[in-house]
Order: structure tokens, then C-alpha cells, then sequence
């Protein structure tokens, strides 16, 4: 069996490659690539983010999930934004001046760093110094500033819902210190990017440990600035933090076992979808067919209209097993066959968020997404790294499944998946892009099973969004096919770009069966974006 790394951003799926190569299994592997992607891909993750991994454990032959959410800090209130409550034309709610978006108000509990320590702790066998160093390596000799990091600048939000990039970058002066010109505009690709700030910080991590972040010096720095300028988050709120690991939702799905993360994560809605597709024969409507991409598109509405009613299982009771029930799908697949509409609750899609897939020759395997959100903005003078901006996540009207609480966790569609077949894993993946994350897992998932497309392949094909408004459509798709969507009573965006970051970036891992004994693994990285890596080891 041989192991495989599977990143977007080719330095962090080298250094996984190298721990493998090292000695490390794949949860060491994953938490020297997590800390890379940190240094190499600085807006979509870091250690100022939070996220969720599922691992595969070859010696006990189950899957976990490791959460570790961002959570609303202990001075966080549910009515705290309700008078500032605005409404786009399209009746999206936002809140006035962004309080939740950018800026210090805006951040939940660090947690990427506490993550990473759990899946050492409990899975990994190399020193967690040996881990962190890389990433310290790559930030202090500096390297190109990415043509993805440079596509981050440009992203499209602004007013009335979101702020514009620059009113991002300028919520903090250390944020606009670091990332932009003396001119007050954005860095170009190709400049040279050399964060010793943040490297000093990722020496400190190694040197003391990863408690350091929670308890010591670099806790202190936090926790002062943080006071000083009106967070939501206290020294006892990060010093009483804590991952939790816990058992993933199971479905099936033809004959394979899926497993997905519990809420708050996307696992119920992908496994919502899956159990409704699996009422139909896929491959006889032919792979991105109008007849398919109806049925799709149908079925991701079924689901995301249940959305508005999930929420933090600790502070809402939500009915599992009604929505996971063969009834249910039942019922949406026979609303399908009779043209029943559906409202799915639609959400704004970013392209944020970060997601790494890692097998090793002894059987396990780790899936890891992990976010800043959009990011708030902020960085704190001395440590070079921003934080999340994840209570932008939250309904910012009380009283909803969503709405805002204490040491609450947002709603998420982060859902790293593992597929098992004879107690073994045969697929691991997960993918970015915000709530699209859920539709281009399910493509890639049909891509393989119903129409037998080879792991590369099945990333790569064209993808259809939908929640319940819109229906976005990558370039590549036929205008003919758009057209008989249009037809049919969809609002069809048929986009301008042919690989839509937008659509989601998928990182999979396919176990191919050679004989009884022997299995080598195929890594894919969706090319989407500046496009990734699998390296072997």
C-alpha cells in the first residue's frame, strides 16, 4: 500500500510527502501539511482559523471526527446585532457597518491549533516540532506571492451585504502594514512575501508546544490585544477551549458505507442528497445530461431547504433521524417524479476555506477542511497571522436555528468524507468553497460510483450550484443544456468561467484494488483555483 498527499497548494502536499517518506503515518503527515498550508495559503486557513477532520484509524478500523469549531466567545449575545439588521434588494440580511464581518467583534476562538494538537496527541508518532518546522522554514525564507493568494484581492463582495476587500485589509493597521503597498493598495503576484513575524510565532509553537497558544506567551499577546480593542473572546474563553471528538453520522450509498461529519457540520446534507439520488438510476440519464443535472439540481434543493432548521446540536434539538430516514428520501424522490418545486434556503457564496486529503501504506487516512471564514481583518502586532472571522457565519437575527450564543459553533458545510467498502476506506475527500462544498462532494462522488470515472476525471468535470434560488453553471456546460434547464422553470446563471472556484475545489483519494493484498492509492487535486497536487510517498 502506498500513501498519498492531496492538497491545493503544492508546498503543503510536499512537506506531507516528506513526513511520509519520514517515518510519519498520515496524521503526522496531515499536521505538518495543515501548518504549511497555513504559511502558503494565508486567506483561506491559519492558525488563527478553526475547522473539522475525519480520520480513518487502520488499527481499530473506525472513522472519528476531530471538531474544532470556532465558537462564539462567553461575551457574544444573540440580540447584539438585531437593531443594525439590514436587508439587501434580494432580502439577504447583513449587518450594518459589519460589526460581524470584519474587525475584532467579528472573531470566534482560534481553534486550528488546538485541532492539530488532538490528532497528534492521539494518532500521531513523530515530535510535533518536527511538524510545525516546515512550515516556520518556508514563512522565514519568504516565497512569490501566489497567483491564488492574489485572486483572494479581487474577490467580488462588497456593499450593502459584505465590505470590500480593502475595508477588509484595513480593519486593523498590522493587517494593512503587512499585506498592503505604502500606496494603500494590494500587493502583485510574483512580490515576495516574507512573513517573519509569523514565522517567529510558528517557532514559538514548536519550541513550547501547541498549549503555548492557549496558555502561554503567545496567549498573553492574544488575549491583551484582543481587550484592548473590544473582542468578544476572553483569556478564559480561549484558555477553556476544547476539541471534541466524536462519532461521524453514517449513511450508504450503493455499496459503499459514507461517513460524515455530525452537525454542525455538512454531513447531514450531503447524506440527505445521497439517500435521495440513490432512488434513482443516474447513469441511465447519461453524466451531465439536462435529464441528470434536473435530477441533481432537484435533489440539492430538497435538501438545502432543510438547512434553515439545522443548527449547533448543543443548543438545538434537531430531528436526525426524520431527515436521514428512508422515508424522507422517499418522500423528495417521489416529490422529484412529480415536479414538485422546492425553496431552498440560498446563502452567498465565497471561496474561502482550505481542505488536505493524506492515506498512508499502513491504512489511514485523514481529511481536514479547515477556514479563516473571509477572515476579520485583524492581526495582532508581533504574531503576523490573522484571525477568522467566523461569527459572521451566524444569523444575525435572534431567535433562529442559526442566531448567535455563547460558546455556540455556526452552521457549516465543511464536510471531509470517507467511503468504506469491507471495512476498509476506498474513497477520502473533502473540498473548500463555502456552502458549494456539499455539491461538489456529491458530483465527484457520482462521477465515480454511477458513471466509473477515474479519480482526476471526476474532479475536473463540469458542475452545476444550486440551494434553492439560482442555478449556477460553469461555462463548460452545453447552452443547449442551460437552455432546457431555463426551460424547465430554473434561473440559470451560465457563468463566464470554465474551472469555478466558486463550484468548489475538490482533494480526493481512491484506493484501487490490484489483488487481495495489495492496494495503491490515486490522488486527484481538482484543478479549480491555481490548481493542486498529489504527491506520493
Amino acid at each position: 500500500m502506498s500513501g498519498v498527499v492531496v492538497a491545493p497548494q503544492p508546498a503543503a502536499a510536499e512537506v506531507g510527502g516528506e513526513i511520509l517518506r519520514a517515518g510519519g503515518n498520515a496524521f503526522d503527515a496531515g499536521v505538518a501539511a495543515v501548518f504549511m498550508q497555513a504559511a502558503a495559503d494565508p486567506f483561506m486557513c491559519g492558525i488563527g482559523g478553526f475547522g473539522i477532520g475525519q480520520v480513518f484509524v487502520a488499527q481499530t478500523g473506525t472513522c472519528q471526527c476531530v471538531e474544532f469549531y470556532g465558537r462564539a466567545g462567553q461575551a457574544a449575545r444573540e440580540d447584539m446585532w438585531a437593531g443594525l439588521v439590514r436587508r439587501t434588494a434580494e432580502e439577504k440580511a447583513y449587518v450594518e457597518g459589519w460589526q460581524n464581518e470584519i474587525g475584532y467583534g467579528s472573531m470566534g476562538i482560534p481553534a486550528t491549533v488546538a485541532g492539530m494538537m488532538e490528532i497528534h496527541q492521539r494518532w500521531g508518532r513523530m515530535p510535533w516540532a518536527e511538524l510545525v518546522r516546515p512550515a516556520e522554514r518556508f514563512l522565514r525564507a519568504g516565497y512569490p506571492l501566489y497567483q491564488y493568494i492574489a485572486d483572494y484581492f479581487s474577490y467580488p463582495a462588497g456593499p450593502p451585504a459584505k465590505p470590500t476587500q480593502l475595508q477588509r485589509f484595513n480593519a486593523s493597521q498590522e493587517m494593512a502594514r503587512i499585506w498592503l503597498r505604502e500606496d494603500g493598495q494590494f500587493r502583485q503576484a510574483g512580490e515576495t512575501v516574507q512573513l517573519t513575524d509569523y514565522a517567529d510565532t510558528l517557532s514559538r509553537l514548536a519550541d513550547a508546544g501547541g498549549d503555548d497558544f492557549y496558555h502561554g506567551d503567545i496567549a498573553t499577546l492574544m488575549v491583551d490585544d484582543w481587550a484592548a480593542n473590544g473582542a468578544l473572546i476572553t483569556r478564559e474563553d480561549l484558555a477553556s477551549y476544547g476539541v471534541t471528538v466524536a462519532p461521524p453520522l453514517e449513511g450508504k450509498y450503493r455499496d459503499y458505507e459514507v461517513s460524515v461529519p455530525p452537525l454542525p457540520g455538512g454531513g447531514v446534507t450531503l447524506l440527505q442528497m445521497l439517500n435521495i439520488l440513490g432512488q434513482f438510476n443516474l447513469a441511465s440519464l447519461g453524466h451531465n445530461s439536462p435529464e441528470y443535472l434536473e435530477l441533481l439540481i432537484r435533489a440539492m434543493q430538497a435538501a438545502s431547504q432543510q438547512r434553515k432548521h439545522l443548527g449547533d446540536p448543543g443548543f438545538i434539538d434537531v430531528s436526525l433521524d426524520e431527515l436521514l430516514s428512508p422515508g424522507w428520501a422517499a418522500q423528495m424522490a417521489e416529490a422529484i417524479r412529480s415536479g414538485q418545486p422546492f425553496c431552498g434556503s440560498e446563502r452567498p457564496v465565497d471561496s474561502t476555506t482550505t481542505h488536505l486529503t493524506v492515506c498512508d501504506a499502513q491504512g489511514n487516512a485523514l481529511a481536514v477542511t479547515h477556514t479563516l471564514g473571509m477572515g476579520s481583518g485583524v492581526i495582532t502586532p508581533g504574531l503576523g497571522f490573522q484571525y477568522n472571522n467566523c461569527l459572521g457565519g451566524f444569523d444575525p437575527e435572534p431567535g433562529k436555528p442559526n442566531s448567535l450564543a455563547p460558546g455556540k459553533a455556526r452552521i457549516s458545510s465543511m464536510s471531509p468524507t470517507i467511503l468504506i467498502r469491507d471495512g476498509q476506506p476506498q474513497m477520502v475527500l473533502g473540498s473548500p468553497g463555502s456552502n458549494a462544498i456539499v455539491n461538489a462532494i456529491l458530483q465527484t462522488l457520482c462521477n465515480i460510483i454511477d458513471f466509473g470515472m477515474e479519480p482526476l476525471e471526476a474532479v475536473s468535470q463540469a458542475r452545476v450550484h444550486c440551494e434553492g434560488g439560482p442555478v449556477s453553471l460553469e461555462s463548460r456546460l452545453l447552452r443547449s443544456t442551460a437552455n432546457v434547464l431555463a426551460t424547465a422553470g430554473h434561473q440559470v446563471q451560465h457563468g463566464a468561467i470554465g474551472y469555478d472556484t466558486l463550484q468548489g475545489r475538490v482533494q480526493l483519494a481512491v484506493a484501487e484494488q490490484l489483488c487481495s493484498d495489495t492496494v495503491v492509492w490515486q490522488g486527484a487535486s481538482d484543478p479549480r483555483r491555481d490548481g493542486g497536487i498529489a504527491v506520493y510517498a
